[in-house]
């Protein structure tokens, strides 16, 4: 008998928690639903009495932290340094504003409706005292937190309140450190209007001279991002551009093979020349097609192992795109070698098996459709709608009225 899988349902961390076990019983669902609610009174960003709240109301003094804490601030700089600054409290904003279309999820929005968030690096914000094991926040800057959990909303002007409770209707929330107290840090302004001090002065000695390599570093990784592509964004680019081309191609290659059965061209081109297009279109697309195959399975964020391009339906995610994609993929490989065993083959048998190449089609426009995230901006939509419509309604023309007539060589 197959153990029971059972589930357990709750609100923690501002969001719904859902926890799964098999086989282990309620019991260990009860613990690890204390852990989880437990971490939450520590660390997270919604309740006023947490560790978190603490370091907001320090003041840009250094606050003495837990080990978990101060290990979990010391991993998001080092994930900020790493990322050259990716990384951050809104990264899916910053990946959207940063034009990183990858489609994480279905129905993943267009950059052009989300407003990106304007964050500041976390080296600007957050800084780490490795002899005290203490953290310290910039004087006006927080983490994010609210003093009702209940009342979570969408980050704006209209729902976003500070500390004081004073709706922040005069700009937008803008992420992480960016709530800034119109009655706090009155140490600091004093400190700061003080003769001699300079404006840009925000932290008060130490903690300034600690900030300034990681400004600087900040700076420069920013520099430098925007001047290089990634090896992920290389694979992803060039997936992209061959599966499209893939896709023209065999459009191409389906439309001169419907020319040479009838007189679709007839006056502008001879059959001969059409039939030596045909076979060109028809070893052109392959590359691109093993080309987009490749790209996908040295992709490490893709996930493709080299058995799932010849077996459906067992990746993890976007089970049917993916698992149309591989259909597709069988088809050309049936289609390919027959078409070079045709001396071989049956006339019949091989006109049937040739014929494969429609469905191919109509899969692979399917696969695109849903897995690729090119085919949601309508310069690219609007002409591959247009090319499937003329192959679907020339080929229905020609199951309803048989065979055209073909023009003389």
């Amino acid at each position: 008998m197959s153990p029971e899988l059972q589930t357990r349902h709750f609100d923690a961390l501002g969001s719904t928690c859902e926890l799964l076990s098999l086989g282990s019983g309620q019991a260990a669902l009860e613990r690890c639903e204390r852990w989880v609610r437990d971490a939450e009174a520590r660390f997270t960003r919604f309740l006023p009495d947490s560790e978190l709240a603490g370091l907001n109301a320090g003041d840009g003094r250094y606050v003495p932290v837990s080990p978990e804490l101060f290990a979990m601030l010391e991993a998001a700089l080092w994930a900020f340094e790493e990322s050259q600054g990716l990384v951050n409290v809104a990264v899916l904003p910053a990946l959207v504003a940063a034009g990183y279309d990858r489609p994480f999820r279905q129905g993943l929005v267009e950059p052009a409706h989300v407003n990106p968030l304007t964050i500041p690096g976390l080296p600007d914000v957050l800084i780490l005292d490795q002899a005290t094991r203490s953290a310290a926040l910039a004087p006006s800057r927080r983490l994010h937190q609210r003093r009702d959990p209940a009342a979570l909303g969408p980050l704006d002007a209209s729902s976003h309140r500070s500390p004081n409770g004073d709706a922040r209707q005069d700009r937008p929330c803008r992420g992480l450190g960016c709530d800034r107290q119109r009655a706090a840090w009155r140490g600091v302004r004093q400190e700061r209007d003080a003769p001699g001090c300079r404006r840009r002065d925000r932290f008060p000695g130490s903690a300034r001279r600690a900030l300034r390599p990681g400004v600087r570093r900040h700076r420069h990784s920013r520099r430098a991002s925007r001047r290089s592509v990634t090896l992920d964004q290389l694979l992803w680019l060039s997936s992209r551009v061959a599966a499209l081309t893939a896709f023209f191609t065999l459009a191409a290659a389906l439309v001169t093979g419907q020319a040479l059965r009838s007189a679709m061209f007839e006056g502008a081109m001879r059959n001969r020349d059409l039939s030596s297009l045909h076979r060109f279109l028809t070893i052109c697309w392959v590359p691109f097609v093993l080309l987009h195959v490749l790209t996908m399975t040295v992709d490490g964020v893709a996930r493709v192992s080299p058995i799932d391009l010849v077996i459906p339906f067992r990746v993890a995610y976007a089970v049917l795109p993916v698992g149309l994609g591989t259909i597709g993929f069988d088809l050309l490989l049936i289609v390919t070698v027959t078409s070079y065993l045709r001396r071989h083959l049956d006339p019949t048998a091989w006109r049937w098996l040739h014929r494969l190449s429609y469905l191919m089609f109509g899969v692979f426009a399917l696969h695109a459709l849903l897995a690729g995230s090119d085919f949601a901006r309508p310069l690219v939509l609007a002409p591959a709608a247009g090319v499937v419509a003329f192959i679907a309604i020339v080929s229905l023309a020609r199951l309803v009225f048989g065979r055209w007539e073909t023009t003389a060589n």
